[in-house]
């Protein structure tokens, strides 16, 4: 079937071109005349009957002399004449140029007007909708009739001549995913935790969308319902009769550290000190069935020079980990909410999340998570306390000026006349600080000034017996 179109200008009203009209037409619009004036064109949906009316302008009697283009001949031959009436209408019509002579019978000597009309049929549909899926990108393509992206058009003119363009007939374009109930699905459902999905595949303008930034990860089965219009403002619908199930999968670690006594989100890179209490969450990644982590001491380094320190893998999309990770001496304890506690030395890691399905792989990786080296700053230690009073009332190390990464505390307190009165050896954490009795657990000693010595050793093993700290204690009550 052969098409007739113009080069389209913006849509305007035809008010210009009132004596001749088609009261039938669903769409009209202006050509842009190759040679010669500009002419209408009408544009009739599907079955529409096509008529054309010409009417003489001031209300005479009149002759119509309808002629029709011969695409082939490039000739104008008689179509139809009538002689007498205001008004000639010609219906029922095929696609095609049309030229009427509108002679004024009661005026002989006026100009014989001429008009001139294209007629085009849109029979624009959309047939099947067929996609192609892989692991990084779902392709769609509509199939039309016609082919809006190749069909060629005829633009025609007055005097007749043709030529062949090849028009992308689109207007406007809308994907739009669907469920089983034939619910738009949301970008957040067809894009879990995705922040900002690329949605420019749903009004591209052409044959084809691609769905790759990232591909779907909707775990439920979709179909797509498209909606098409064309340059002449005829739309047309399809929704895909069968589901398609995606197959990408990405991987979407989060961490979360134990600070305050509360499990929180970290923002930016991780940073903290020993024991670094990490939880390593996989619960945002998407249309995955198994996951596996990885955790790599010398994060700084090549990949080659990494160490492997621990891997564990977990079908459970909502699993903490590692849940028993081997990073040299560590400390596993159980909160009351059964969250774990992690413990990292000294150091750079990297951790690598892999997700998968039955097709598909992805991965992640967090970098760089720093637990820094440990020390003990003389400043931390405080000069004076109060025991039995509501503040100050424990020799620890002050708030904020604490040991860091310190993973042993060697704590000793003489009286002035070199007797011991307090000793602590043991894990930094666990320490609790004196109270001001003797032993901690013996009677109040008396006020006074006292002498302490400390130590420790860092998570790193760097020991601090060398590095002694020492000095006096004053003790109020």
């Amino acid at each position: 079937m052969r098409k007739i179109i113009t080069i389209l200008l913006l849509c305007a009203p035809l008010s210009a071109y009132a004596q001749l009209t088609a009261p039938t037409r669903d769409y009209a619009l202006p050509t842009t005349a190759l040679t010669g004036n500009i002419d209408s064109v009408f544009v009739f949906y599907d079955d529409a009957i096509m008529t054309l009316t010409a009417t003489q302008p001031n209300g005479h009697n009149a002759e119509f002399t309808w002629r029709k283009l011969d695409i082939d001949a490039a000739s104008l031959d008689l179509y139809h004449q009538e002689s007498g009436v205001i008004a000639s209408t010609i219906s029922d019509i095929t696609e095609g140029g049309y030229q009427v002579a509108v002679r004024d019978l009661d005026d002989l000597t006026a100009a014989i007007d001429t008009f001139t009309a294209w007629v085009f049929r849109d029979t624009f549909s959309i047939n099947s909708i067929s996609y192609e899926i892989e692991c990084d990108v779902l392709s769609l393509r509509m199939h039309t009739s016609p082919d809006i992206l190749y069909e060629p058009y005829i633009i025609y003119n007055f005097p007749p001549n043709t030529g062949r363009v090849y028009l992308n007939q689109v207007q406007s374009v809308e994907w739009a995913p669907i469920d089983g109930a034939g619910q738009e699905i949301s970008d957040d459902v067809f894009f879990p935790n995705v922040e900002n999905p690329a949605t420019g595949w749903r009004t591209n303008l052409s044959l084809f969308a691609f769905i790759d930034n990232p591909p779907p990860l909707c775990e439920s089965p979709f179909r797509f319902r498209l909606v098409v219009t064309d340059v002449f403002g005829k739309s047309a619908t399809y929704t895909m009769p069968n589901t398609i199930n995606a197959i990408s999968v990405m991987a979407n670690p989060t961490i979360e550290a134990y600070v305050d006594n509360t499990w929180r989100d970290t923002e930016g890179l991780p940073h903290g000190e020993a024991l670094y209490q990490l939880h390593f969450k996989h619960d945002k990644s998407a249309n995955a069935n198994h996951y596996q982590w990885k955790g790599f001491a010398n994060a700084q380094q090549s990949s080659a020079d990494r160490t492997l320190l621990w891997s564990e893998s977990s079908t459970n999309s909502n699993a903490i980990i590692p849940s028993n990770p081997s990073i040299g001496e560590q400390y596993v304890g159980t909160l009351t909410n059964g969250d774990k506690y992690i413990g990292y030395t000294p150091g750079s890691y990297l951790v690598r999340l892999t997700v998968r399905n039955n097709v598909c792989v992805d991965s992640a990786s967090v970098e760089y998570i720093t637990v820094e080296p440990s020390s003990l700053d003389p400043k931390s230690i405080p000069n004076a306390f109060t025991p039995g009073k509501t503040v100050n009332n424990i020799f620890t190390f002050v708030k904020g000026e604490e040991p860091i990464s310190m993973k042993y505390i060697y704590v000793y307190i003489y009286n002035r006349s070199g007797g011991m009165v307090y000793r602590y050896e043991g894990r930094y954490d666990a320490w609790e600080g004196w109270n001001g009795r003797m032993m901690n657990t013996g009677a109040d000693v008396s006020e006074g000034v006292y002498y302490y010595v400390i130590s420790g050793q860092g998570w790193d093993d760097i020991p601090y017996n060398t590095k002694q700290y020492s000095g006096y204690l004053h003790l109020f009550r």
